[in-house]
């Protein structure tokens, strides 16, 4: 059997200050990795790409919004216009896709650009990345249990 596969995330950096006090928040999420994306998860992977392109082209004011108060930690503002333009788990569902089989194509598809970058394989050729050791600490951290 195949061990399970985590992807862990996070945003980090939005500064607050109370009571004298300087502080920053941070979101971690945890995502059990699906075993395969072999038909089914496939099939929900292209169906959330192409809904997520509709709601950018369809949006772009308000996603370009929801995206600068996600990155702002402003999660409530974010996530008033995510309802605004429909961008819900429950509407991707109900469309045959389900919004987290395209955050684990994205996950993995930064995994391999990443990986190809510090083997000296990202266009252009430059090794961009760790070089000869393959070790890598930027992009999105894998854990394996």
């Amino acid at each position: 059997m195949t061990e399970k596969m985590y992807a862990t995330f996070g945003v980090s950096g939005a500064g607050f200050k109370t009571s004298g006090f300087s502080g920053s928040a941070k979101q971690i999420f945890r995502l059990e990795m699906p075993q395969t994306f072999k038909g089914e998860g496939i099939r929900k992977t292209a169906k959330d790409f192409k809904m997520i392109s509709k709601l950018l082209a369809d949006h772009p004011d308000d996603m370009a919004e929801l995206l600068d108060a996600a990155k702002q930690n402003r999660m409530e503002h974010a996530l008033r216009i995510a309802k605004k333009v429909g961008l819900s788990e429950h509407k991707f569902v109900a469309q045959e896709g389900g919004l987290f089989w395209a955050v684990v194509g994205i996950i993995l598809a930064g995994i391999i650009l990443g990986y190809a970058a510090s083997k000296g394989e990202a266009e252009g050729g430059g090794t961009g990345g760790a070089g000869e050791g393959g070790q890598h600490d930027g992009g999105v951290p894998i854990e394996q249990r």
